[in-house]
């Protein structure tokens, strides 16, 4: 059987659909290729437009078609640049555009923008998606899965250490020497800043933090900001896009008007101060912080993160896998455990009753 792996998303932020294939052969399995391909701009706005305005059924079913064809092209010119064949590939995890997840509903809700069957049919390999609703079915939130990845790439026996996705929405993964993993969304990651800088400066995101760093961070927009209920809640816990986006900001700006610059050095604080608090939270002990996804490159987001914490952070570049390829290897790893029927346990992570094998599969 084969164990190459395939892995692909198009994150919470929206900038590209990002595709990996892994070596599962050995131990620690072996990054072989990337690929990342940028959002079209039609689609982008279909699907930011989608999130905020649920609309007709026909223009659901025409953003679905449109992503799923451009994760086909995106997977069919990673294969291409590895020289890898479908059949070489044993299963291809997907995740698909999150347009909708609410926990805190009855009942709970989450929906992933996909058509698994057509990438199957036309990349040749078989398909493995649809991760989250078994776990919301089993009682948990559904969210996050990145502490999966998260443990079995980093771990260490060591060295006690904290792993922060910054993609649209940020999570934080507690990784002790001994004892159980944990991990939730600690709030808003890189989404509100590209939003921001979308909207001001017509660029996608703010490089390297550039914009946010020429601005003054206004502290009572920022305590204004962080009394908003969901980071006083309890974990488990997760969050999206359709929460924490630009309604969200201008209601709060509505309130402490401030400059543009302003308000992105602002939320770039925010995100910072929410990410320490979410760690502390979980513990006090940690010794080393490692970053993954897009918002690792922002270096004034780092150094703002760095200031508010006692320990290095650092991306996870030196620590077994560049920072923007983490959550391809999470979707290659669910597409593995589902493969070999292995159960997943995130009781401790999602909140759900038991492990479960997680995903749905769509054979080549």
């Amino acid at each position: 059987m084969s164990m190459l792996y395939l892995g692909a998303l198009s994150g919470t932020s929206m900038n590209s659909i990002d595709a990996a294939l892994f070596d599962f052969t050995p131990k620690q399995p072996k990054l072989l290729a990337h690929h990342a391909a940028p959002f079209p701009d039609l689609l982008q706005e279909k699907l930011q437009h989608l999130i905020l305005n649920p609309h007709s059924l026909r223009e659901y079913a025409l953003a679905e078609h449109a992503l799923s064809e451009s994760f086909v092209q995106c997977i069919q010119t990673l294969l291409e640049n590895s020289e890898v064949t479908p059949d070489q590939v044993a299963s291809a995890g997907i995740h698909g555009q999150t347009l909708l997840h609410q926990t805190g509903s009855e009942p709970p809700l989450t929906l992933q923008l996909l058509n698994p069957g057509r990438i199957s049919a036309l990349c040749g390999i078989s398909v493995i998606s649809d991760f989250r609703r078994r776990d919301l079915a089993e009682g948990g939130e559904g969210a996050p899965l990145a502490p999966l990845a998260h443990c079995r790439l980093f771990h260490s026996v060591t060295e006690n250490r904290a792993i922060v996705n910054i993609g649209g929405i940020a999570n934080v993964t507690w990784l002790p020497t001994e004892g159980p993993v944990q991990g939730y969304d600690s709030g808003p990651g890189g989404g509100l800043l590209d939003e921001w800088s979308q909207l001001h400066l017509g660029e996608d995101y703010d490089r390297d933090g550039r914009w946010g760093r020429t601005g003054t961070v206004q502290e009572k927009l920022l305590e204004t900001m962080l009394r908003d209920p969901y980071f006083a809640q309890s974990p488990p816990k997760s969050t999206s896009r359709e929460y924490f986006n630009r309604s969200w900001v201008e209601g709060m700006v509505m309130e402490h008007p401030a400059s543009p610059e302003d308000i992105q050095a602002t939320l770039t604080e925010l995100t910072a101060r929410s990410i320490e608090a979410a760690l502390l939270a979980v513990s006090p002990e940690i010794q080393r912080v490692l970053l993954c996804g897009g918002g690792a490159r922002n270096a004034y987001l780092r150094e703002r993160l760095a200031a508010q914490l006692s320990v290095p952070v650092e991306p996870t570049d030196e620590y077994g896998l560049d920072a923007e390829w983490v959550e391809c290897f999470l979707f290659a790893l669910l597409a593995y455990l589902h493969d070999h029927q292995e159960a997943v346990d995130l009781t401790a992570i999602t909140g759900s009753r038991k492990a479960t094998v997680l995903g749905a599969a769509w054979p080549a």
